[in-house]
């Protein structure tokens, strides 16, 4: 119920008129009347006197589903999404909310020893691994002292087809992180303390490598279109100095390329995950799910 109708059923449960109610708040019985036909609503510290008088909350009383009701408002609001696409872009949106939600938590939580900050059982050496799979989609977490990272994959109705059919350029991306060097320079890259905008001279000095490799392995990343497009995109441009013309590279980090490492570490460092998958089934691959 809204808030009128909800005025309106708590004042008859008490067995008051609109003017007896009224007259208990300072109101007229026309005002009463007025706000039980949504024709005009209370101020905030009116609402706050009515709330007091019924003994509810002020949620109660303008119709707001409690705490304990929002897991069973979502899954209704989700089985009233027509489509799949639908279902997951809104699915997205509570989680999004709930980590906007916890960001000042996490900010302050960043010094506290991991077993604080995440409350999850440790499994060896305080490390956190979970990963719950099921043929429609597949849940990973994995917490330690140098990794913390989450990734969620969904099955889609080409059934991963992309992994055979674009498995070329596939395998040239993840041929980038075959190269040692490249590790080097992308921790560099990735550091919060690095310079945004920089030559390969000064990526190469703190990355340790040579300055020819440098800008041959920049170039590389310059290939990959995900580095050239999205936000953090690498860039690469000329500058006039007093000693010439110089290449100059901007970039703001690639969270995508960390998860896929983090990920990466996870696996050659001896993953143990608690894994749970449901119908006996892991794999994401397979026959055509029904709508």
């Amino acid at each position: 119920m809204n808030f009128a109708e909800n005025l309106a059923a708590l004042r008859k449960a008490r067995g008051e008129t609109q003017e007896q109610l009224g007259e208990a708040l300072g109101v007229s019985g026309k005002t009463i009347s007025k706000w039980e036909s949504a024709a005009s609503e209370p101020d905030l510290g009116m609402l706050a006197a009515l709330s007091a008088h019924f003994a509810v909350s002020t949620d109660e009383l303008l119709g707001r589903p409690k705490p304990t009701d929002a897991v069973a408002m979502m899954r209704a609001e989700l089985a009233a999404e027509p489509t799949m696409a639908g279902k997951f872009c809104r699915a997205n949106k509570y989680a999004s909310g709930l980590v906007e939600s916890m960001f000042g938590d996490l900010r302050t939580a960043e010094d506290e020893p991991l077993g604080d900050a995440i409350p999850a059982p440790a499994f060896r050496d305080g490390e956190y691994r979970t990963i719950v799979q099921h043929p429609m989609g597949t849940l990973v977490s994995y917490y330690t002292g140098d990794v913390r990272v989450a990734a969620q994959v969904w099955r889609n109705e080409a059934d991963f087809a992309w992994l055979r059919d674009d498995r070329e350029r596939m395998a040239e991306f993840f041929a980038l992180f075959a190269d040692p060097d490249m590790l080097a320079l992308l921790y560099v890259l990735e550091r919060l303390d690095f310079s945004q905008d920089f030559t390969a001279a000064y990526a190469a000095e703190h990355a340790g490598i040579n300055e020819e490799k440098a800008a041959a392995l920049l170039d590389r990343l310059l290939k990959i279109k995900g580095y050239r497009y999205n936000s953090g995109a690498l860039s690469k441009s000329k500058l006039e100095t007093l000693d010439g013309e110089r290449t100059v590279y901007n970039f703001n980090g690639c969270g995508t390329t960390m998860a896929i490492l983090s990920l990466a570490r996870a696996l050659v460092t001896g993953w143990n995950s608690n894994r749970n998958a449901y119908n006996d089934c892991g794999k994401m691959i397979g026959e055509r799910w029904t709508k």
